[in-house]
């Protein structure tokens, strides 16, 4: 196995031996960020698409996008033929440059369409966490 390969698959399981108490309080966490998020009201707001870090599915319908202006919550609606907490790698459809409500993420090939996006508040913590 290449050393790249490995070092991609160690977050995977390193997930996998996740307690399921560990799994419960991650999920509150992020159901946290979630409520944090949905508080400020404004469900429009875009992200340069550009660099983005990192991203962490929060369940079916939530991924939290990790850019350098911070972090954005997004929500999926409609038809959204993707599993987001299987996915290893997103790619961004984005007419403008950024990422806006009405853009489509895909994962692992699939595409989900955003239908709210809130920009987290730098107060509500998230925890770095393998998926």
């Amino acid at each position: 196995m290449r050393p790249t390969l490995a070092l991609l698959l160690l977050p995977l399981a390193l997930a996998a031996c996740a307690s399921p108490e560990q799994k419960a309080a991650r999920k509150a966490e992020l159901q946290a960020v979630v409520a944090s998020a949905e508080k400020t009201g404004k469900d429009d707001a875009c992200a340069w698409a550009t660099p983005v870090y990192n991203f962490t599915p929060v369940d079916e319908e939530n991924l939290i996008l990790q850019t350098n202006e911070g972090r954005y919550l997004l929500r999926f609606g409609g038809f959204c033929q993707a599993r987001l907490t299987d996915g290893l790698a997103i790619g961004l459809q984005s007419t403008a440059g950024s990422v806006c409500p009405g853009d489509r993420v895909f994962v692992e090939g699939r595409p989900c369409l955003i239908t709210k996006m809130w920009k987290v508040p730098e107060t509500a913590k998230v925890a770095e966490a393998a998926r």
